[in-house]
């Protein structure tokens, strides 16, 4: 739709003028986010591999193919326009292919360590059915292949994402949220312990530490 309605300087196209609809703009609060799951062993015991897919994944170019650019790259878990974000704040972890394919032969090695005596097996990425999803996977694959890193999607529908997720079967994936309501809890309550799935932390993160700090907000 958004493609239907503006043109690529984000204004509306002159079908949508003829009948006169005018377009507003305001920030929104929501946010896409890819998740790995932290209970499967493959990602939990290895930090190089979640580094190397995080900054393989080109996301300028998600954004400019998808949303037309009228998104922005998250720095963090809170967005623009809630108390408690911070505008200095850098994603160590952007997107750089020299520094995916290091932390590549890090994942490589670290995966043996423990064992493991071929390579490592593919990323299993569950997709929702529609066209868009797919697409952006389409595109996060050849991200990977750029690594060297082997992905099986799975194609679902969103009654099984979420039967999937809520069993702690997704291995990789990602999804949106906006907030119940404006407050840096509604955000940072994705990362408490205690909100494990069936709970929204669907990357089921455990961390002493953060749950300390997010009680005691």
């Amino acid at each position: 739709a958004l493609d239907q309605a503006l043109d690529s300087k984000l204004q509306l196209t002159k079908n949508f003028e003829a009948k006169k609809i005018s377009v507003s703009r305001t920030p929104s609060e929501d946010f896409v986010y890819f998740f790995f799951n932290l209970s499967d062993p493959l990602f939990e015991k290895n930090r190089f591999l979640r580094q190397a897919i995080s900054a393989a994944i080109d996301r300028d170019r998600l954004l400019k193919l998808f949303f037309k650019s009228t998104a922005i790259p998250a720095q963090g878990p809170i967005p623009p326009g809630i108390f408690g974000y911070n505008p200095a704040l850098k994603d160590p972890n952007g997107y750089n292919l020299d520094r995916a394919r290091i932390l590549m032969k890090k994942a490589q090695q670290e995966y043996r360590s423990h064992g493991e005596a071929a390579g490592l097996p593919p990323i299993e990425y569950d997709v929702l059915s529609n066209s868009t999803d797919r697409q952006i996977a389409e595109l996060i694959t050849q991200d990977f292949t750029k690594i060297g890193m082997k992905v099986n999607l799975h194609v679902v529908s969103w009654p099984q994402f979420q039967e999937k997720k809520m069993k702690h079967q997704v291995q990789f994936s990602s999804q949106g949220w906006y907030p119940d309501y404006p407050d840096p809890e509604n955000y940072l309550q994705l990362l408490y312990s205690k909100n494990v799935s069936p709970g929204p932390n669907a990357a089921n993160f455990k961390n002493a530490r953060y749950d300390s700090l997010y009680e005691q907000m």
